[in-house]
């Protein structure tokens, strides 16, 4: 019996290990996508359409892109965090 618990007692560190893992993986994609953005700096000259077609083609740049809320996109264009942009929404 001792046997079976200390097999679990694995299974579970090995679960636990992996899910910490990935959760890790998904917060780096999101900083360096929002990274990305404020670095990407598009012109007036490029429509949304456009730029979001740009966005789609890379699929862990979209993953986290599509998931944003609209302030928080934009905020990340600017280079600025949302909680920013919705501090200077609520100003006016």
């Amino acid at each position: 019996m001792a046997g079976k618990k200390s097999e679990e007692s694995g299974q579970d560190v090995t679960a636990l290990f992996e899910q910490a893992i990935q959760s890790r993986a998904e917060d780096l994609y999101r900083e360096a996508a929002q990274a990305m953005l404020g670095k990407l700096r598009p012109s007036n000259q490029v429509t949304v359409g456009e730029l979001l077609t740009a966005l789609e083609q890379h699929p862990d740049v979209w993953s986290v892109v599509s998931a944003m809320g609209v302030i928080e996109f934009g905020a990340a264009l600017l280079g600025r965090s949302a909680g920013d942009a919705t501090a200077s929404a609520a100003k006016r």
